[in-house]
């Protein structure tokens, strides 16, 4: 009988420590799990800041990209307008006549030079 008392204050102790055991287990899972809770906070916000980040360069080169193309259109309006205006002067009478005139002179002064340079040459004898 003292075999079975003692068995039994033994399994009381045992009991006791397993309880002990189990509720410190049970703290430790908790902390385990505040651990992670926490680093997935510290994650989440290091990734929404660089989302942030991200969404406030893309807006930004997105007014760029708006910008350009507006200045683009309206280069290329212009650029429209200039052709037009200098297919209209290129038809004009007197423009032609100030064309033809400018290029004989041209050949004239070319003309010129080659003779002005024949002369300037020595001649062998």
């Amino acid at each position: 009988m003292q075999q079975l008392n003692k068995l039994i204050i033994e399994n009381k102790a045992l009991r006791n420590e397993n309880d002990t055991l189990k509720a410190e287990n049970t703290e430790v899972k908790q902390r385990i799990s505040q651990f992670d809770e926490n680093a997935v906070r510290r994650v989440t916000a290091q990734k929404d800041a660089v989302i942030e980040s991200l969404n406030t360069q893309l807006s930004s080169k997105s007014e760029d990209v708006a910008k350009l193309k507006t200045d683009y259109n309206t280069l290329w309006e212009k650029y429209k307008i200039l052709v037009l205006q200098w297919n209209d002067l290129t038809k004009q009478p007197e423009i032609i006549e100030a064309v033809k005139r400018v290029e004989e002179r041209k050949e004239q002064e070319t003309e010129a030079k080659r003779e002005e340079q024949t002369r300037q040459i020595p001649r062998c004898t």
